[in-house]
Order: C-alpha cells, then sequence, then structure tokens
C-alpha cells in the first residue's frame, strides 16, 4: 500500500480512501493503441485500421469506438504493462466483455488535470495534480425527497450542508428539519507511491437539468497532488528509444472499489451530469486546465477517459518532448566534427601519421561532446537515438584509423600504392554514404516527432487564437473598449460616446 504524506490522517480530511498499488503481476505485456471515440478528432483519432479496438467493452458499446482511417495521423501510443493494470484484453475481438447498464447503475468519472510537473522518464515518476468528481444517482431516495435539498444553482459554497464522515464511506446532510446520511465512494489512486489532498472532498446535490426535474444527482469531488509512477516509460521497446525525439502517454488511473459502489459501473461522465453548458467541442468527462508547457515538454490539451474495468478508469495524456536544444547543441556539432574526419582521405596512404593524428583530433572533440551530453540523456538498458549518434562518430573515425593503417602496411611491405589509392577512394565513398543515410535517419525521426507537435502550441495557431479572443472581447455588447464607439443610456436618453480613437483605428490597431 501507498504512504500518504499528509499532516492528518487523508481519510479523516478527505473522506477517500487511500491510494493503492494496484494490478495483479504479469509477465505480458500489451503494446496496443487506446480508441479513439468517434467524438474525438484531432491528434487523438487516429488508429491503424477501421476496426473497432477492444478494452473490456460490450458490443452495443464498441461501437461508439469505430475508428475513422483518414483522421489525423497522431494517437496515444500507450504501452501499457500487466503489472500496472488488471489483466483485460486490449485485442482486436471482444474477449472481456461488461454487459451495458442503464444510468441509475453507472459511477461516472470526470478528471480535470490542473498541472504536471517533474516528468522523469528515466524513473518513471509524474507528478499530478488533477480533481476526480464522480456523479451517480442515489439508489434508495426519490427526486420529492432530494428536491428539497438541492444545491443552489451558481452557489459556490464547499459547504453546502453536507458532512464527510471521517472514515469518509457517508456523507450526512444536516440542515433544518432534515438528516439524510448517503454512502459515498471511497476514490482509489493507482500506482501512487506518495499523494496529498490538496482540498477536502466536497458533496453536492444537484439537478443539471431544470427541463428534467426528476433528474437529481449526487456529486462527489476532491482535489489531489500525487506522484503516479510508471513503468512502461522506460523499459525496452518505449517512446524513449527515439529520444529526444520522443512524445509519451502519461496514464492515471483510478477507481472506485469499495461498497457498495462496486455494484456501479464505471462510465465517462456527460454533458448532461454539468451545471454548466458545456460547448460541443468540449469532452464532458476529462480537462486540461492551466499551462501546458515545461521547461521540457509540451503538454496536449486534449485528453482522453476510457474505462479499463467496470470498477476503474484510465485517463491518458500526450507529453511531446522539446528537441531544439539537442539539434542545435548535440546533433549538429557531431555533425560536423565527424564531417571533418573525412579530410583525411585527402592524405596519400603513405601519410599514416597525418591521418592518424587528424582522427584522434576529431576523436577528442567528439568525446568531449559526448560529455556534455551524457548529463542530458537518460541511462537506460537500451542505446537512444542520440546515444546511437555519437556512438557512430566514434565508431567510424575508429574504422578510418584502421583502414588507414591496413593499407600503409600493405603498401609498406607488398607496395601496390597506385592500386590501393582506388582501394581507399572506394572505402571514403563507402564511408560518405554510411553518414549520409544515418543522417537522413535521423532526419525522418525528426520529422515524425515534428508531425506529433500539438498543433495548438504553434506560433502560427497561437496568433489565431488571439486575434480570435480579441474579436470576440470587441463584439462583446456588454465591454466597453477604448478603440470603439459605445452607446451609454442615462436618464432615459442616448448618447455615443466616441474614445479618442475610432472603431476604424482600433480595426487598424489590432
Amino acid at each position: 500500500r501507498s504512504t500518504p504524506i499528509t499532516e492528518t490522517n487523508p481519510r479523516n480530511t478527505a473522506g477517500a480512501t487511500p491510494p493503492r498499488l494496484g494490478g495483479r503481476r504479469s509477465s505480458r505485456t500489451v503494446n496496443d493503441r487506446y480508441p479513439s471515440p468517434a467524438c474525438m478528432s484531432g491528434p487523438l483519432a487516429r488508429l491503424d485500421s477501421s476496426e473497432s479496438y477492444t478494452l473490456g467493452l460490450g458490443d452495443a458499446e464498441m461501437s461508439a469506438f469505430s475508428v475513422d482511417p483518414s483522421a489525423s495521423p497522431r494517437a496515444f501510443s500507450s504501452s501499457l504493462v500487466a503489472s500496472s493494470v488488471p489483466d483485460v484484453h486490449m485485442t482486436r475481438s471482444p474477449t472481456f466483455n461488461i454487459p451495458l447498464v442503464d444510468e441509475d447503475d453507472q459511477l461516472r468519472y470526470r478528471v480535470v488535470v490542473w498541472s504536471v510537473n517533474d516528468i522523469e522518464l528515466e524513473k518513471g515518476k509524474f507528478e499530478c495534480k488533477l480533481r476526480v468528481t464522480l456523479f451517480w444517482k442515489p439508489k434508495d431516495r426519490t427526486p420529492d425527497e432530494l428536491r428539497p435539498i438541492l444545491k443552489k444553482r451558481g452557489h459556490v459554497s464547499k459547504s453546502d450542508g453536507w458532512k464527510v464522515s471521517e472514515k469518509g464511506n457517508t456523507a450526512t446532510y444536516k440542515k433544518g428539519e432534515f438528516d439524510i446520511t448517503e454512502p459515498v465512494p471511497g476514490l482509489q489512486l493507482f500506482d501512487v507511491p506518495v499523494f496529498k489532498i490538496d482540498e477536502k472532498a466536497e458533496v453536492h446535490c444537484i439537478m443539471p437539468d431544470t427541463e428534467h426535474p426528476d433528474r437529481i444527482l449526487l456529486r462527489w469531488t476532491c482535489m489531489y497532488i500525487a506522484t503516479f509512477s510508471q513503468g512502461a516509460l522506460y523499459k525496452k521497446g518505449s517512446e524513449l528509444k527515439n529520444f529526444p525525439y520522443d512524445s509519451h502517454d502519461l496514464q492515471i488511473r483510478v477507481g472506485v472499489r469499495g461498497y457498495p459502489f462496486n455494484q456501479f459501473q464505471a462510465a465517462p461522465a456527460k454533458a448532461e451530469d454539468q451545471e454548466k453548458k458545456m460547448k460541443d467541442y468540449e469532452d464532458p468527462s476529462c480537462k486540461f486546465e492551466g499551462v501546458r508547457e515545461t521547461p521540457e515538454f509540451l503538454i496536449h490539451n486534449e485528453l482522453k477517459l476510457v474505462r479499463l474495468t467496470k470498477e476503474e478508469v484510465v485517463v491518458a495524456m500526450m507529453i511531446w518532448r522539446k528537441h531544439q536544444y539537442y539539434d542545435k547543441n548535440i546533433f549538429w556539432l557531431n555533425s560536423m566534427m565527424s564531417a571533418m574526419s573525412f579530410t583525411a582521405f585527402a592524405f596519400p596512404i603513405v601519410k599514416f601519421e597525418q591521418r592518424s593524428q587528424l582522427c584522434f583530433a576529431v576523436m577528442f572533440g567528439i568525446v568531449a561532446l559526448r560529455f556534455v551530453a551524457d548529463e542530458h540523456c537518460p541511462m537506460l538498458e537500451f542505446q537512444t537515438c542520440a546515444q546511437k549518434h555519437l556512438n557512430g562518430s566514434v565508431y567510424f573515425l575508429v574504422f578510418v584509423v584502421f583502414e588507414s593503417a591496413i593499407l600503409y602496411t600493405i603498401t609498406e611491405f607488398i607496395g601496390y600504392e597506385e592500386e590501393l589509392r582506388y582501394v581507399d577512394v572506394i572505402l571514403g565513398i563507402v564511408f560518405l554514404i554510411y553518414f549520409i543515410l544515418k543522417g537522413y535517419e535521423i532526419f525522418t525521426v525528426r520529422k515524425a516527432h515534428m508531425a506529433n507537435r500539438p498543433q495548438n502550441d504553434s506560433d502560427q495557431n497561437r496568433k489565431k487564437n488571439a486575434r480570435l479572443e480579441i474579436d470576440e472581447r470587441l463584439n462583446d455588447p456588454k465591454v466597453r473598449h477604448p478603440h470603439r464607439k459605445s452607446t451609454l443610456k442615462r436618464k432615459g436618453r442616448r448618447r455615443t460616446d466616441s474614445s479618442p480613437g475610432s472603431s476604424k483605428e482600433g480595426e487598424d490597431i489590432l
């Protein structure tokens, strides 16, 4: 079991069951893709074929996960390890079907990620601040019993009359003549070595849609700051093999296993569960708030929540490594120094001393660069793209030295200097072709990495979004702007105030 780092027992403060390292261990590794719901678009909607992927879902529910082969060329390349997830078969054929249930038997999840910090991929850890919200219908309560204790729409009070018990498994509403006790879920965060509760758990009784007064829900929410452990990030076959052109899927697993909520079926939250009207492009089950950038990574703004089992869900979010530092300070410098070694072929074969001195001088520079690069490269059981590039330069210089030594020895004892000169030139061309092919290989990896870059973070889209935001504010009649004529109503008279700059001047400024 994990050890919470809090000043007091989190069960007594938040009403949540402490997180637990979950999952039965197995030697089976699952390297399948997450399904992309049909409602998703953009970089989250690509899969390798038009078939449906199974994540322990029924046939009817799988109809929402059909894949569009013409979608964007980026998907979450999720590599789940069976030691960190339950034995759920992520295959193309349904093998772990869960019968569909109606809304009364569903426990719906909404996860809002506020920040992601301290990403250590070589250790498989990252820190995340998130809020988990659960929605469900009370089993033994009628709408008439719950309607008098409804939360006021727009009311931001945290207490709202509900008090969570010390054990965190019940919540009591005591206000006036009302005394109602309801069981609340004990949320578990899986694969969490340490965590703390940032805000205490809250319980509300809500009616999201006023047009359906009989649809009354209970809502439980709590804020966590947790360090998640994910071994698949650094194991052989992970995306770290393409370092520094790598992107990863960070996974957050949550679930409720305690009675009576283990009888509910986990499901993503719906737009009908929210009191605030959501826009068409918003996902009601998960969202990312806050800064989507760290010193080393960009974080995709779209998350994806998928049900793993009847009791658990997983949230996946993509992180994209910034590679500009490695391009300018490692790859380019190493390539230039490696290209200098080709000048050794300008010396005759009998000038072995000059050739070897040039190669060793270049090698000293590459080794010095390697010491600097190793401080930023992860120490793993396999070689990354950057390490292969640096090692290839050293091997190339060694081959040039050995080739020069062998040809020099043959020339000194046997002769044939003119014939061996042709061999020397041919070997130099072969080395050059090899050097070009390795450079092209790195170029293709970099190009694929750039295609996975979160599009909303590009400079062009930033300017476009900023312009749309300015236009939206300018067209808002409730806001008075210094570069637009505004109409004021005072004492029944209409008067027009013009700012020092007219509306046309404001458009020119924008």
